[in-house]
């Protein structure tokens, strides 16, 4: 997860939409719509980052049974209103709570 950190620096959060946003059982699956907002002038190193957390977040999500990344939609802070952004929910990438497997390092996807 640092390798997500280091490109998700320059970007305001990931938020996530989860569809259904109830718990399933264990033959269902989610379905993932991922925002990536970042700030309104972006750089050109900011735009590579945002490219960079795009390729990171499909193939991390490639390895997460039962759960399908549909979307990455990138925006701006200025193009997400209040009301949106009260549907998502933030991900909070460094909670090693969530993360499942004999290491960590499972989540962190090689370039």
């Amino acid at each position: 997860m640092q390798k997500m950190k280091r490109v998700h620096d320059g970007t305001s959060g990931i938020y996530l939409e989860l569809k259904p946003y109830s718990e399933l059982n264990d033959t269902a699956s989610y379905s993932v719509l991922a925002y990536l907002i970042g700030p309104d002038n972006l750089s050109n190193e900011r735009v590579a980052n945002a490219a960079k957390v795009v390729a990171l977040l499909y193939k991390a999500f490639s390895k997460c049974r039962g759960v399908e990344l549909t979307d990455v939609v990138q925006r701006t802070e200025a193009e997400v209103t209040m009301a949106r952004l009260k549907q998502l929910r933030r991900w909070d990438y460094h909670d090693y709570l969530s993360v499942r497997g004999d290491n960590e390092t499972e989540l962190e996807p090689a370039e």
